[in-house]
């Protein structure tokens, strides 16, 4: 038995939004990775220009719980001294329980003691997520130049031309021809017999860029 891969007068070429869909369906991690690179790196950014590694540490006085934005979040008015002077600041949208009265940790700048933290961040802290957002990125770019070169192998091994003159002639030979129709979003395949009658075919019922497609086939002999 020969098997001939063809799709009309002896061209087989995948339209282009079928090349799309397969590179969009190997290139999937890359996707995730390559924007999340970048908002790690945004943030880093943040972190080198917001660095409280030399605030002071001084304890404060709520003064209002309000509802933040989220939900379990909450908008924190405090009272804090600093060099002798009394402050009213807020630190917004707080995860956590927190009671008027209570005291709570307050970090401000030495340089201008209006400016406040819940917490100290370091040079270190950046650093480690800006490494995480370059390694997020590269490894972004590296599936996405490993699915450019599976499609471009793919498109290497896919003959352009076959012909088929004499083959039926060829005794002890069964004939059938794989057809592929990728001139729309939704590719179907057919398996005819040597006289190009229908044998099995298969229609795409959905089509996915990332998750598995769909199918429905049907048998034309029975």
């Amino acid at each position: 038995m020969k098997c001939f891969l063809n799709k009309g007068k002896g061209k087989n070429i995948m339209s282009f939004e079928n090349k799309l869909g397969r590179f969009m369906r190997d290139s999937g991690p890359a996707r995730f990775f390559v924007p999340l690179g970048a908002v790690l790196l945004i943030f880093s950014i943040f972190l080198f220009m917001f660095q409280s590694e030399n605030y002071i540490e001084t304890v404060g006085k709520i003064t209002s719980v309000t509802e933040g934005m989220e939900a379990n979040q909450y908008d924190i008015g405090i009272t804090y001294t600093a060099d002798g002077k009394e402050y009213e600041n807020t630190f917004l949208n707080i995860a956590g329980k927190y009671n008027v009265n209570d005291d709570i940790k307050v970090f401000y700048d030495p340089q201008d003691p209006g400016r406040i933290s819940n917490g100290r961040t370091t040079v270190v802290h950046a650093l480690i997520v800006l490494a995480a957002g370059i390694a997020s990125i590269g490894f972004g770019i590296f599936k996405t130049v490993k699915a450019f070169g599976k499609s471009q192998a793919l498109d290497r091994g896919r003959p352009e031309h076959v012909s088929f003159d004499g083959f039926k002639t060829n005794p002890g030979v069964t004939e059938y021809y794989f057809r592929y129709d990728g001139n729309t979003l939704k590719p179907g395949y057919l398996i005819e017999d040597a006289n190009r009658n229908v044998l099995f075919e298969g229609t795409m019922l959905k089509n996915a860029l990332v998750n598995a497609r769909s199918y429905a086939f049907r048998n034309h002999v029975s």
